[in-house]
């Protein structure tokens, strides 16, 4: 965990980390629907 000012010092962290945990659960989605058959052809 980081400390209330090593938070401080880096505002933008916990957003950029929800963008990525975000675009990560995005793209585990699309490759779960393609394995379980899904696709777009």
């Amino acid at each position: 965990m980081l400390s209330g000012t090593q938070q401080s010092a880096h505002p933008y962290s916990a957003q950029q980390n929800l963008i990525s945990a975000r675009l990560l659960e995005a793209s585990n989605l699309i490759t779960l629907y393609s394995v379980l058959g899904g696709g777009w052809r």
